[in-house]
């Protein structure tokens, strides 16, 4: 079990630190690959499941992805806060399961949400359209602003990114475990 020893980012635990270092890193990665056309976002970023740019990596990796730096800071100042004290409590392994179990389920109810929202239409535009289509030109036709299927069209495109879920795992398990503090 790792042993808090003050409030300097050089005595944060292990996990904390490397969760935040990863974050910050990817923030850095994608934001210079912006400056030469690529966008990682879109790359690692969760798209909804029934979208053409979904990949299964991304159920994963979206949790290291940000949309800017005010997104990463306060999403970051709050593990370092709450999740240092969790970590030095629980032990660096068990906090990392947890950190990692809340995010994977969020993005589980996250894609659960959507279906329930969007599977009506989806199953509209489908029938409207060919899926080869849809896959092509979603940018083109579908996304055009008075389509009938706009917003579903938007929704499948959009990626989700940042640590919030797993961030407010870690603030309830805190809130949990020191309801006073």
């Amino acid at each position: 079990m790792y042993r808090f020893s003050g409030g300097r980012f050089g005595s944060t635990p292990p996990v904390t630190k490397n969760l935040i270092i990863i974050n910050v890193v990817m923030l850095l990665g994608t934001m210079l690959l912006q400056q030469f056309g690529a966008n990682l976002n879109g790359v690692l970023g969760m798209f909804y499941f029934q979208s053409p740019l979904f990949a299964p990596w991304q159920i994963v990796t979206h949790m290291f992805m940000h949309g800017g730096l005010g997104h990463i800071f306060f999403n970051m100042y709050a593990l370092w806060i709450f999740g240092k004290t969790l970590e030095s409590v629980w032990g660096s392994k068990r906090f990392l399961i947890y950190y990692l179990a809340t995010g994977l389920g969020a993005a589980f109810f996250h894609q659960l949400v959507n279906y329930i929202q969007f599977a009506p239409d989806i199953a509209a535009l489908k029938s409207a359209y060919s899926v080869d289509i849809i896959n092509r030109s979603l940018l083109n036709e579908i996304l055009q602003p008075g389509n009938q299927f706009y917003s579903i069209g938007r929704e499948l495109i959009r990626p989700t990114v940042g640590a919030s879920c797993a961030v407010y795992g870690v603030l309830l398990a805190f809130g949990m475990l020191f309801p006073n503090t």
